[in-house]
């Protein structure tokens, strides 16, 4: 590809949440949970601009200071818990055209899955780079609930307990939109997770705990200063 990219770090987080009160800004390891995935996607070298979408101006205040950008806040209609994700990524693509930015790929990145890497970013930004227009990352199966596999006309079907090894895909960690910005083929790109602490997707003040016993304990290695 010629010339340097603009690769935009969407990060989605909403105001409300069920199994955790506030649950974006929640503090794990003394940061608030959303800081990790921002800090992340500023260290990644390939991401030229890191953008919160919230409807919540709390949050929208953590995302400033932690140095992520929040040019708008995302209208309530968008932004309850059955909102279509899709619905928020178009409207802060068609926000930032407005503004006159033209982008080259997309990295969503949910807020979440606070265990991740700047290098594990690049890597995965790395066949958007090649010609990829999707990545989504999976690891060795771990459970029923988190993962999907192609079910035709770009719809997903969850798996069953026995399905062959690297037949499925990991959702809510993120996706890597390219160039067309559109659905891409399922299995376009595809970047396992070796490490199963990067699979842990906070929902439940259980998972809350067990991030924080990760951190405790000095199990991850965020590749931060």
């Amino acid at each position: 590809m010629d010339g340097p990219c603009d690769i935009l770090a969407l990060i989605p987080a909403r105001g409300g949440s069920k199994g955790i009160p506030r649950k974006n800004i929640a503090l794990l390891g003394g940061r608030p949970l959303l800081e990790y995935t921002v800090r992340a996607a500023l260290a990644c070298p390939s991401i030229t601009r890191v953008v919160v979408s919230t409807d919540d101006a709390e949050i929208a205040e953590v995302a400033r200071a932690c140095g992520a950008e929040v040019p708008f806040l995302r209208p309530a209609t968008i932004a309850g818990d059955r909102s279509d994700i899709g619905l928020c990524v178009r409207h802060a693509l068609e926000f930032l055209a407005h503004q006159g930015c033209c982008l080259d790929h997309v990295v969503e990145l949910y807020p979440t899955s606070p265990f991740r890497t700047p290098a594990f970013l690049e890597e995965c930004i790395a066949p958007l780079l090649e010609g990829c227009q999707k990545s989504l990352v999976a690891r060795r199966f771990p459970s029923t609930q988190r993962f999907y596999a192609p079910a035709g006309r770009g719809a997903v079907a969850r798996l069953g307990l026995n399905v062959p090894a690297g037949s499925y895909f990991l959702r809510p960690y993120g996706l890597f939109l390219g160039r067309s910005l559109r659905a891409a083929p399922w299995g376009c790109a595809v970047r396992y997770l070796e490490n199963p602490i990067m699979e842990i997707d906070i929902d439940t003040p259980e998972d809350l705990l067990l991030a924080e016993s990760v951190i405790a304990n000095g199990l991850f290695d965020f590749g931060l200063p």
